[in-house]
Order: C-alpha cells, then sequence, then structure tokens
C-alpha cells in the first residue's frame, strides 16, 4: 500500500488581491496538484490546514483540484478549516466525517479531528470524549494477533514529540493521555501530524511521530509505503523555480499565515525507516533496543 502526503496547504481565497496575485496562487497550486497526483497510490492524504480560513469558497476550490483523486482523497481536518463553520458544515464541504477508520490488508488507517471548534484565539490540539472513546474502542476491538500497524493521521502533533511542539499552542491539549492510549495497545503506531510547519521524525514510547511542513514552505510531499508490516516514508520535493517564483508573489499576504524560515528539518526528519510488524523474535528484540536508544 501507498499514502501519499502533504503538509499544511493553506489554500487561500485572496478576494482582496488583484488579478495577478490570484494567478499566480492559481498557477502555484495547480503545479503542486499536479505532482502530488502524479504519483501512484492507493490515498492521497492532506494532514490538515487544507484550506487557510475554513471559507466555503476555499473548500470548494480544494475540492475542485482534488476531484481526479475521488475516493481516494483523506482530508484531515487542521484549526484553519475550522475557524469559520461548525463541524458538521466541514463535513457536508468535505463530503467526509471529520473522524473515521479505514481497513486496509496492510494496516489500520485512523483520521482523527484534533481542530477546536471556530477557535481564532486558540490554535492548539484537542480531542473531544466522542473521539477519545471510539479510539479507545477501535483499539480494544483488534482481534488478538492483529499486528497490523496502526497509521493515525492528526493535524496536531502530541506534546514533547516532533519539533516545536512544545512551544504554545503548537501541540494537542498535554491533559489527554493520547500517547498512552496508543502505547498500550498490541500494534505498533505511526503517528502522521502537521501544523508547526517543519519536517520532524521522531520515536517515543515506542511509537513513531512523522510531522510534515507546510507546502508553500517546502513544496512536496511524503510517500508513505507500507509493505509486509514494515513502513518505509520519504519526502518527494516538487522542484520547480516558476513554482517557487508564484509562491512568492502570494504567500505573504495570507491572512494568518507566516512564512516558516527553516522547513526542512535534517535528512532523519525527511526520509526513516518506521517500527513495524517484526518478523521473527530476533527482530522485535532488536527493534526494542532500537527505540529504548533513541
Amino acid at each position: 500500500m501507498r499514502i501519499v502526503l502533504f503538509g499544511d496547504f493553506h489554500f487561500p481565497w485572496l478576494d482582496c488581491a488583484d488579478e495577478a496575485v490570484r494567478d499566480a496562487r492559481d498557477r502555484a497550486y495547480r503545479k503542486i496538484v499536479e505532482a502530488v497526483l502524479a504519483e501512484p497510490a492507493d490515498y492521497v492524504v492532506g494532514i490538515g490546514d487544507v484550506t487557510n480560513l475554513g471559507r466555503p469558497e476555499e473548500f470548494a476550490a480544494v475540492r475542485e483540484l482534488f476531484d481526479p483523486a475521488g475516493e481516494r482523497f483523506v482530508y484531515v481536518l487542521g484549526n484553519h478549516d475550522a475557524l469559520l463553520l461548525p463541524k458538521n458544515e466541514i463535513e457536508a464541504e468535505t463530503g467526509q466525517p471529520r473522524f473515521r477508520a479505514i481497513e486496509r490488508e496492510e494496516a489500520t488507517l485512523v483520521v482523527l479531528d484534533t481542530a477546536r471548534d471556530r477557535s481564532l484565539r486558540d490554535w492548539s490540539g484537542t480531542l473531544d470524549d466522542e473521539q477519545r472513546t471510539w479510539l479507545a474502542d477501535r483499539l480494544a476491538e483488534r482481534e488478538d494477533g492483529d499486528r497490523r500497524p496502526l497509521l493515525i493521521f492528526a493535524h496536531h502533533p502530541p506534546y514533547g514529540t516532533t519539533a516545536r511542539s512544545t512551544e504554545e499552542k503548537m501541540h494537542l491539549d498535554p491533559a489527554i493521555p493520547f500517547v498512552e492510549l496508543l502505547a498500550a495497545g498490541p500494534a505498533p503506531a505511526v503517528v502522521f501530524t502537521g501544523h508547526n510547519h517543519v519536517h520532524s521524525i521522531v520515536r517515543k514510547a515506542g511509537i513513531a511521530f512523522v510531522q510534515t511542513a507546510a507546502m508553500l514552505d517546502a513544496p512536496g510531499y511524503r510517500v508513505i509505503d507500507v509493505e509486509a508490516g514494515r513502513i518505509r516514508v520519504t519526502f518527494r520535493p516538487i522542484d520547480d523555480p516558476d513554482l517557487r517564483a508564484a509562491i512568492a508573489r502570494f504567500h505573504r499576504l495570507m491572512p494568518g499565515f507566516t512564512p516558516y524560515p527553516e522547513p526542512e528539518g535534517t535528512e532523519a526528519d525527511r526520509a526513516a525507516d518506521l517500527p513495524g510488524v517484526p518478523e521473527t523474535a530476533t527482530e522485535a528484540a532488536a527493534e526494542r533496543l532500537g527505540q529504548g536508544e533513541r
């Protein structure tokens, strides 16, 4: 199974900008989406903040851009997506439930909604009681011996995991025992997040955390390959000088968006082999030892 994942997309409506700026926006996003959809994949995941202000016009533009992906497109909600509309109206805009599970032979994909409801001043993450109960039940219902990896897609990283996740409002509410819940589960887990606009891959409590930079800061996408319980994550940059020039025409004119100066992280933050399902007892012991050393 292959998943393509892109970071905070921040499609802006820019209704007050002049025609040249809007043309640059359209040119940039067309190039981005063409590159993303050219990668063969079973799913295409937007890891939240797919819109810039959560306007209906922005949701409509995103739907049009990703229409060729059809049902392969998976929409994760971010804080920017939830600025204007109540969650039920956002679900109508995306055509998807705000949280769900997708069962595959290779893995279980879990999509969560960590965005606060129409919160302009607090852009940190939360996880409501409904989702926490649902997630705990899903984990408890896994059959004995089901060691398929659990792939979690949520906009906000848990506190103290990926880069910048200890900064104010740059993490999931630390009072929520999210990491503890996953760590107690029987299957290996990988948590994919955005929000912090910098690439970062960290292992903690036996869980891998993969954070992806914002698209306008680091144009490109991650490729997640899952095969025989093994998970490989890479980053594919979109090397296009015209794309960079187009982004430069509008990205500082977007309300609520500030370019992050150092989004790339290290090479280890862009590509990694992640904990999967050990095939032998020796591999299992080596995997536990490796996690303890990091």
